[in-house]
């Protein structure tokens, strides 16, 4: 989730970076209309929006810093990077099933290596996935530790597989 929003803000920043000269200008002796809380995963930040002819300016430093990400302003430009030493957060995990003692009916036991493969298939997917988003930022290595992760719990879904697959084999002998 978090790379979702770091993602969304990275995009809302490039799409909005060409048109900040024209915004600055047109907001120039502007009166601020008012203020609004900004909340990040519901909690409110130390700094507050401003609202000038109905749009509401967002404080990017502090939702930056709040997001993990490294906030610098070079070149008339607002730069985001994240922070190289932020480990990877791994947000409701893919959990396989363990299987239980070898008195399983066979039907219980391919219902387990259905679920285990399907679990797989998903964690496959989001390993894909992650490896993408390296390939786009490969200045970084904030996703090696999650492909990782996603590469060892593959294996286990693997070996899972193959223990529930001779207790298979031992029932219908």
């Amino acid at each position: 989730m978090r790379r979702y929003i770091i993602g969304g803000l990275i995009g809302a920043a490039l799409a909005t970076s060409f048109n900040a000269s024209a915004a600055v200008e047109a907001i120039i002796g502007k009166a601020v209309e008012g203020t609004a809380a900004v909340k990040l995963n519901g909690q409110k930040l130390d700094k507050d929006s401003i609202i000038v002819d109905g749009s509401s300016y967002a404080p990017v430093r502090a939702i930056g810093e709040a997001l993990g990400l490294n906030v610098d302003f070079k070149n008339s430009e607002v730069v985001l990077d994240q922070k190289k030493e932020a480990a990877p957060v791994v947000e409701n995990p893919v959990v396989a099933p363990q299987p239980e003692t070898p008195k399983q009916s066979l039907g219980d036991i391919e219902k387990q290596i259905e679920s285990i493969k399907e679990s797989k298939a998903m964690k496959e997917q989001t390993l894909r996935q992650s490896e993408a988003y390296k390939k786009g930022f490969p200045q970084t290595d904030i996703y090696d530790k999650e492909i990782e992760l996603y590469k060892s719990q593959i294996k286990e879904f693997d070996s899972k597989i193959a223990e529930l697959e001779k207790q298979k084999a031992e029932l219908t002998k």
